[in-house]
This record gives C-alpha cells, sequence and structure tokens, in this order.
C-alpha cells in the first residue's frame, strides 16, 4: 500500500476522495455564464493547430527552464558538500553520499 500511494498519486487522492468525500453543497445556479472562448471569434481548425503549437512551445520552454534551474541548483548543493567534505576530511562526501543514507530505509520498505 505504501509504495502505490508513493508511485502513484494520483489514484491515492482518487481513494482518499472516495474515503473521505467533501461535504459541501456547490451551488450550480451561480456557474451558468462561464465562458470557455470567445464566442464571437471564428475558430478554423488551422487556428486551432496554431494555438496548440504555440502553447506547446510554451510549455516545453517553461519545462526546460525549469530542468535548467533545477540541475543549477543540485549542482551548487553538491558542490557545496564536495567542498564541506574535503574541509572535514571526507573525500567522497556529495549529494549522492548524503541522499543514499538518507533514502536508504525509504527504498528498503519499497522493495
Amino acid at each position: 500500500m505504501l509504495t502505490a500511494c508513493l508511485i502513484s498519486a494520483p489514484a491515492a487522492l482518487a481513494i482518499s476522495k472516495l474515503i473521505y468525500p467533501e461535504m459541501e453543497k456547490v451551488d450550480f445556479n451561480k456557474q451558468r455564464n462561464i465562458c470557455m472562448r470567445d464566442a464571437s471569434s471564428p475558430r478554423t481548425g488551422m487556428q486551432a493547430i496554431s494555438d496548440g503549437a504555440t502553447f506547446s512551445i510554451k510549455l516545453i520552454a517553461t519545462i526546460m527552464v525549469n530542468m535548467m534551474a533545477f540541475v543549477s541548483i543540485l549542482n551548487l548543493v553538491d558542490t557545496l558538500l564536495i567542498w564541506c567534505g574535503e574541509r572535514a576530511g571526507k573525500e567522497d562526501f556529495s549529494f549522492n553520499y548524503v541522499s543514499s543514507y538518507v533514502f536508504y530505509h525509504l527504498s528498503w520498505i519499497m522493495g
């Protein structure tokens, strides 16, 4: 059960909603005038393809920038840990070394 919750977060959320459902009353009368897009502008197939391509380029660029930032921060932390380890006399002290001790028990429990 623990492994399933860790690997499949959406499934765990769905099960938790089944076990503890929301008790709020939803007023659907207030949600009548929801407009998803401007109805006055005509939509063609080419315009939909163009909008999808534009959105996907923005999404891919955002993912790339986030990955670059994450890798840079991870490299900074690794370099700082190596530097601190060398000052303390521990040559192989790195982020990989620290995380292997931190997550050893979790990986053992997951199998």
